[in-house]
């Protein structure tokens, strides 16, 4: 960190970005709360000069400062927590105002009223804390530690909670327990539309996300936490870098007492429901332990004769373990003893029909094809087995990894023949520290660091290394800032803080050094290989064999300085600031040799067209029809810088009206490699491959040589960020907010597509030209060897007859534009009520293009698209590994706008785009005489035209030339979602209303209630239909429609044999066509999900200041069950309907003790 410090100051440019950066400011006060406010005399006159006190009552730290000529005054930003606040003038008497409490990101108006007196007097008054805040246009919601600690949470991630908030709905409806810690699955939802994994989220205002997939970094645990809100829309321009919602955490500090505590949740087996498929299976609940445990302390830094922080230094310390040990119930299928041999004669479906196996050495045009048509035909292996000499050696030295089956599959089939339990277990450790220093009234200091690691440890469920789980995992964290405050005079406060945020993995196989060759490979093989590990085996039908233990290091860090200045002058506080940010990923991923297969070579009798149960994956192995590949990566290190600046205005127009407008400019700069191991798309470019009647374009342009910059792309210099908002006060108990504002997308981290030529894969070739005539070689793949990469040496002319892809050259950020209005209500109870309307629309979202792909006028010529023609680029293209190698080539190819490739894909080309439309109802009352309720109902639609990078969805447009066809409904468009929680303390028992003293009070009272409930509209049904000419390069395929409705008139049925949809809606899209079904469909959804989680709590008061707390708690109370949704391809047996495989997590008890001081 030093070095990097002083080799960036050395050079002119980072000694005048320093420089730059201690003279600019930036606000960051959306982690503190503010207090403003106006003082006036008896007769509604301005005090000017009036002298103000803000003391926080838990660390005696005082503020001071004074009105301006406007009677106007503002205190600099403190912590949550409770306050008093006081103000006197010469001639007035001293206005107290008591126990005001303050909560995260909280703009407190606090106006105060002096008395004319002649003799010191003292008027006091105790704060009723409003949940209305009258003054501020952003929405949210506020979760304070007091609520946080005493509701039912699975794993007590906080990060999980964000969905209490109206506008925000998870990313995996089907969910409803995790036992995941790890950074990567918590970003993982949506605000108001937005994209998942572009949320901002902070630490005591310091960013803890990292460049790739904008994971988190660091997770604080919830005894650490003193409150955290979700702006849904943040209109304060201090805040950015987001797609649109910003979750702000506040890590608790010491006070003048000592407080904390030591807790300990546990969970087993012995009363957790068992899962719904292990009841159907009759099997026994599987041995389960979870304990989490920890504790914190706070407090005034003591240090014997040495020194007394009371009222100036305090600390916070917190530590919390994660230890979950299971034994994991595998059920899969393997190969019998038979099928190893090529015996298939016994292999049956789950209907009890034989499968039936073609010989693919057979393969031969079909002479009663229509004229015209092209068709390949197969016969059947005589007995359905395979003779002995066709078996492959490899194939042969693979299978004996697979254990063999040890029950009975499903029918007469081999389906889910292995059942077997192994140890999987997870540990998680968190350590939350704080200190803070009050130097005196105008300057104070703050330190804080969160470290976070887990480990995963996967199941061996074969009892050898080869099982299909991933490698064992370590995925450390950690989030810090230093934060230093002064205030210059009672009307400029300036801040100044540096952050650093990291995220990293640590995946290693456990068969690294495995002796490839002792496979029947030849020694060669190993030759240009990274690193020596077990393969990766796919097999169609069959549960695969060491499919994703590849190697991955990864670090990615965060850096962040900012400082602030903040002005108040007459009605106006101006805010103007800075924000710069350097993102750095290091990652090292080295796969495994991948082989795989689907069951096409064996599939018959029509080659290309294989009828249902025909062909089988093992089968294509052992005869050596399998793909292999093996692909080098290089060792990737990027960077980037962001650079923000903003300038605001919030102008008190009078005691009703404040109108809050501000512009932020953020520049984030396209990343560069530290050896330029950065490619992009250059579509216009002339080849250097000359063939004899083609005009050859395009191809892979490289960074840093021939006069082009480092930076993988231009970069978009446009990105303006203009925001407005409105608060009106109706009455003093009724506000309107209604807002407009734009916010850029974090900077997508580019993936590996980035870096061909520099990453290279060898592939061997199975077929000919015609996809089905047998070119198998599995027991020598790659007789050329493993292909090097070619770095930048080729230029345009790398990867010829290989698919290309990677960014387009101009840079464009995608952005939100969000618009709001709401009106809030405060009710009696000490209830706030609120409707209202967001809306946005986000423009230019990445997706993945098919630049390659043939015109709609050019799939008209049908079946002459698959003729084998003879090949100009014979001679030309030498790569063994590609087709355009061989003497002929489909027809089809030399269509497309780049011949010279197979493909030419543009990755996060910004071309998609979303709309979000919701209402969005909310009820809040917090903790009062023992009730807290926070309520939430959002009823909303969302549009668009791709899916989301990185989130299992397809980002690829069906057709390259209309991206309107592909607008439907959102994968996650969840129309409904209902969150109700609640925390009631009935009143009896010690210190209590009722019953509040004696025996009984003790035994009988101090009894405490809590739940969260919620309900989540199921998301769209997307159906797909198989591509089978291939002879265009397509994201996911869609059907025909026949006209029928999709939606059942009775409704969806769900069971064994129950159909979900109307299967009769759908038929097969004919080659060469586009399907014309929707993208999603409107009228048919998986089933929504209802959870229910509850706890029931006894406090036992020891003294004045302990309490124990013994808790059960109880996730998915109703033991209700989740499934998947149905299997939506057409050519699948199980079309249209469910499988009965439990999604979710079934009913899990949990007894929690805890010890509070």
């Amino acid at each position: 960190m030093t070095q990097w410090f002083f080799q960036l100051t050395a050079r002119p440019f980072g000694l005048w970005l320093i420089l730059f950066l201690q003279l600019c400011c930036l606000p960051v006060w959306g982690q503190n709360a503010v207090v403003s406010g106006r003082v006036v005399d008896s007769s509604g006159g301005v005090v000017a000069a009036a002298t103000l006190e803000l003391r926080n009552t838990a660390t005696n730290v005082t503020l001071k400062t004074s009105t301006n000529a406007e009677g106007l005054f503002v205190f600099p930003p403190v912590i949550p927590g409770v306050y008093n606040v006081s103000a006197s003038a010469a001639g007035f008497s001293t206005a107290h105002l008591n126990g005001m409490g303050l909560e995260i990101g909280q703009s407190r108006t606090v106006n105060l009223t002096l008395t004319p007196s002649a003799v010191a007097e003292t008027v006091t008054v105790n704060d009723v804390a409003p949940l209305l805040i009258t003054d501020r246009a952003d929405r949210g919601t506020v979760v304070e530690n007091q609520f946080l600690v005493s509701i039912p949470l699975p794993t007590r991630n906080p990060l999980l909670l964000v969905t209490l908030t109206a506008g925000v709905t998870p990313g995996n409806v089907l969910v409803a327990g995790d036992n995941s810690l790890s950074q990567n699955q918590t970003n993982e939802f949506r605000i108001n539309g937005g994209r998942m994994q572009t949320s901002e989220v902070l630490i005591d205002g310091a960013s803890n996300t990292t460049t790739y997939n904008n994971q988190v970094a660091a997770v604080p645990q919830v005894d650490a936490i003193q409150e955290f809100k979700v702006y849904t829309n943040p209109y304060d321009v201090e805040f950015g870098h987001t797609g649109g919602g910003v979750i702000s955490y506040t890590i608790k500090s010491g006070t003048n007492s000592y407080h904390g505590n030591l807790h300990e949740f546990l969970q087993n087996q012995l009363l957790n429901a068992n899962g719904f498929d292990a009841n159907r299976a009759r099997q026994p609940r599987v041995p389960y332990r979870k304990n989490q445990y920890g504790f914190t302390l706070g407090g005034p830094l003591l240090i014997p004769k040495l020194y007394n922080g009371r009222d100036h230094t305090f600390f916070f310390f917190a530590y919390e373990g994660f230890r979950w040990n299971t034994f994991f119930p595998f059920v899969g299928t393997v190969p019998t003893a038979q099928q190893r041999e090529g015996d298939f004669s016994q292999t049956f479906d789950t209907n009890g029909a034989l499968k039936l196996i073609y010989n693919p050495y057979t393969t031969q045009l079909d002479p009663t094809a229509p004229q015209g048509a092209v068709r390949y035909v197969r016969d059947l292996f005589p007995g359905n087995m395979i003779p002995k000499n066709l078996l492959n050696p490899v194939a042969r030295n693979l299978l004996p990894y697979y254990p063999l089956p040890n029950t009975a599959g499903v029918g007469r089939s081999d389906t889910n023949n292995f059942i077997r339990s192994a140890f999987q277990s997870l540990e998680n450790d968190r350590i939350d520290a704080r200190i803070d220093h009050q130097f005196s009234e105008r300057h104070s200091m703050f330190a804080r660091g969160n470290w976070f690691e887990q480990a995963n440890i996967q199941p061996q469920v074969y009892g050898n290394l080869q099982a299909p789980v991933q490698a064992p995992n370590v995925i450390p964290g950690e989030n810090w800032i230093v934060s230093d405050t002064w205030v210059f005079n009672p009307h400029t406060i300036y801040v100044q803080r540096f952050s650093m945020a990291t995220s990293q993995t640590n995946r290693v196989p456990l068969t690294l050094g495995f002796d490839v060759p002792s496979l029947g490979f030849p020694s060669s093989i190993t030759k240009g290989m990274s690193m020596l590990q077990f393969p990766s085996l796919t097999l169609g039908g069959y549960s695969p064999l060491s499919n994703s233990p590849y190697y991955t290091v990864s670090i990615m860090r965060t850096y962040q300085y900012a400082n602030s200045l903040t002005m108040l002058r007459g009605a106006h506080t101006l805010k103007a600031g800075f924000d710069w940010r350097y993102y750095t990923v290091d990652w090292n991923v080295i796969y495994p040799l991948r082989i795989s297969t689907s069951g096409a070579f064996t599939g018959g009798p029509n080659a290309k067209a294989a009828a249902a149960n025909t062909g089988s994956g093992l089968a294509d192995l052992l005869l050596g029809a399998a793909g292999v590949n093996y692909q080098i990566n290089p060792h990737w290190k990027n960077s980037h810088p962001y650079y923000a600046g903003y300038f605001q205005d919030e102008w008190r127009v009078n005691q009703r009206l404040t109108l809050t407008m501000g512009i932020r400019y953020n520049l984030e700069l396209p990343s560069i490699e530290a050896n330029n191991q950065y490619v992009y798309l250059d579509l216009t470019s002339p080849s250097p491959l000359q063939v004899p009647g083609f005009s050859l374009r395009g191809g892979l342009g490289f960074v840093g040589i021939d006069g082009k910059g480092r930076r993988v792309q231009t970069p978009d210099r446009n990105n303006w960020e203009p925001r407005v908002g409105l608060a009106y006060r109706m009455q003093d108990k009724t506000v309107i907010r209604a807002g407009l504002g734009f916010f850029h997308h974090p900077y997508i981290s580019t993936s590996t597509d980035t870096s061909l030529g520099f990453q290279r894969t060898t592939n061997n070739i199975v077929a000919e030209a015609d996809g089905v005539t047998p070119l198998f070689n599995l027991a020598n793949p790659f007789p050329q060897g493993i292909l090097a990469p070619t770095g930048s040496a080729l230029g345009l002319g790398t990867l010829l007859g290989q698919a290309i892809s990677g960014p387009i050259r101009e840079q464009r950020m995608p952005y939100q534009a969000q618009w709001s209005f709401g009106i809030e209500r405060q009710l009696p109870l000490s209830i706030m009520a609120g409707i209202g309307y967001t809306g946005t629309s986000n423009v230019a979202l990445p997706a993945r293009i098919a630049f390659n792909q043939l015109r709609p006028d050019q799939l008209a010529l049908g079946s002459q698209l698959t003729k084998a023609v003879p090949n100009p680029f014979y001679g030309y293209i030498t790569d063994p590994s590609s087709t355009l190698s061989l003497p002929t080539v489909q027809y089809a190819q030399l269509l497309r706008p780049y011949p010279q490739f197979t493909g030419a894909d543009g990755i996060t080309v910004p071309s998609g785009h979303s709309s979000y439309h919701a209402l969005e109802l909310k009820a809040e009352r917090r903790f009062a005489q023992g009730l807290a309720v926070l309520f939430n109902y959002t009823r909303s639609k969302l549009i668009d035209n791709v899916g989301e990078i990185n989130n299992g969805q397809s980002a690829s447009f069906n057709n390259t030339y209309c991206f309107s066809c592909d607008r439907a409904l959102s994968y996650l468009d969840i129309p409904n979602y209902v969150n109700l929680s609640v925390r009631y303390e009935l009143p009896f028992g010690l210190g209590k209303r009722m019953l509040n003293r004696g025996l009984l009070a003790r035994v009988a009272g101090n009894w405490a209630l809590a739940g969260i409930y919620s309900f989540a509209s199921g998301i769209p049904v997307i159906v797909t239909s198989p591509n089978d000419s291939n002879a265009f390069n397509i994201g996911i395929t869609r059907p025909m429609a026949t006209g029928q409705p999709a939606a059942l008139a009775g409704g969806p049925q769900i069971g064994d044999n129950g159909t979900y949809f109307n299967k009769a809606a759908f038929t097969r899209t004919p080659q060469f066509q586009f399907g014309n079904v929707s993208r999603e469909l409107p009228d048919v959804r998986i089933p929504g999900k209802t959870s229910l989680n509850a706890l029931i709590e006894k406090q036992i008061p020891l003294g004045e200041r302990f309490k124990l707390e013994f808790r059960t708690e109880l996730f998915n109370v109703t033991n209700s069950v989740n499934f998947n949704g149905p299997q939506t391809s057409i050519t699948s047996a199980a079309f249209g309907t469910i499988a009965l495989t439990q999604a979710n997590t079934p009913r899990v008890v949990q007894f929690a003790l805890r010890l509070v001081f």
